[in-house]
């Protein structure tokens, strides 16, 4: 993911998460590259509608050690 780890600016250290249906997608940048990855949720329940949320870059990072 192209994150920025520069903390002068915070609207750019974050990564956007959109459930939808069986499928999430996640997007950032780091002010010169974007980025959008997209994967299938598989035996995570369906998601009913379509939700977004704001994650920090560490809090991911964090998750993805935890997860394995």
């Amino acid at each position: 993911m192209a994150v920025a780890r520069d903390e002068s600016r915070p609207v750019l250290t974050g990564i956007q998460m959109r459930f939808e249906g069986d499928s999430v997608t996640m997007s950032s940048t780091d002010r010169f590259r974007l980025s959008r990855y997209t994967m299938r949720m598989g035996a995570l329940r369906s998601a009913t509608s379509e939700t977004r949320l704001i994650a920090s870059s560490s809090a991911c990072l964090s998750m993805t050690t935890w997860m394995g």
